[in-house]
């Protein structure tokens, strides 16, 4: 048994130089180097086709990221171990946080007045919304948590700041300086962008784009991608390390 690396995410090469280092048998990733047991490590945010997926050996554990039922269906044919990064809780909330900071180093990096300045919006309450809620509530930040879901009204309760759900937001989006995104969907249609200030930025936290179409739009709009890798890549290679040794572990 070995372990593949696909070292195309900086934080999987990390891994693999871990590994490595320690003495285990370790390669990095081509096709015709997977063997039964083998266990191959791909980025928490790969995107997986089905033609790949049928090209994989049989009877091998991967460690990634999200798959859809589809794909799981043809894995479990496969006699292939499937381990998601982002099912471990503790992985994915640490993985937020992280996530969290990264938009906060935007913040600072592209505006060009103090953060204290700024009328925030966070768009969603999952797990980066919520870690963003902490993050600003411990700095004072005046931001404000925006949803669709009537249930996450409560929300604002729990991180001491104002929430508006049902998709309130989204009539007062102009009085924002900054808007963060974390929805993997189309949040704002023509009809809603024209509401956005021109002198605001939007921040694109979530794996699709909050806007369909994003020519021509009035406003900044920054896509932020793999944040964790971007601005905390030492440690968000720990947390794959950490994971792949509870795999070896088992």
């Amino acid at each position: 048994m070995k372990i593949v690396f696909d070292t195309t995410d900086q934080r999987i090469a990390i891994a693999y130089e871990h590994f490595k280092e320690n003495g285990k048998k370790v390669v990095k990733y081509s096709e015709n180097l997977i063997e039964n047991g083998d266990i191959c490590v791909f980025s928490p945010a790969k995107k997986w086709g089905k033609d790949e997926i049928s090209r994989l050996h049989t009877d091998i554990t991967i460690i990634a990221g999200a798959i859809n039922d589809e794909q799981k269906v043809l894995l479990d044919s496969m006699r292939i171990k499937y381990i998601n990064l982002l099912d471990d809780e503790a992985f994915a909330i640490q993985n937020a946080n992280l996530t969290a900071e990264g938009v906060l180093a935007i913040l600072l990096q592209e505006t060009d007045r103090s953060m204290y300045e700024h009328r925030i919006l966070i768009v969603g309450v999952g797990r980066i919304g919520k870690a963003l809620a902490i993050l600003f509530g411990r700095l004072g930040l005046d931001f404000t948590l925006g949803s669709f879901s009537d249930k996450d009204k409560i929300q604002g309760n729990f991180y001491l700041c104002p929430c508006e759900p049902k998709g309130e937001f989204l009539n007062h989006l102009k009085k924002y300086d900054v808007i963060i995104n974390t929805i993997p969907n189309v949040v704002f249609d023509e009809n809603n962008l024209e509401r956005i200030s021109q002198d605001a930025i939007v921040i694109e936290t979530a794996s699709k784009n909050c806007i369909e179409d994003v020519n021509n739009l009035a406003f900044r709009y920054i896509l932020a991608p793999k944040l964790p890798q971007k601005y905390c890549l030492r440690t968000a290679s720990s947390l794959v390390i950490s994971k792949i040794e509870e795999v070896l572990d088992d």
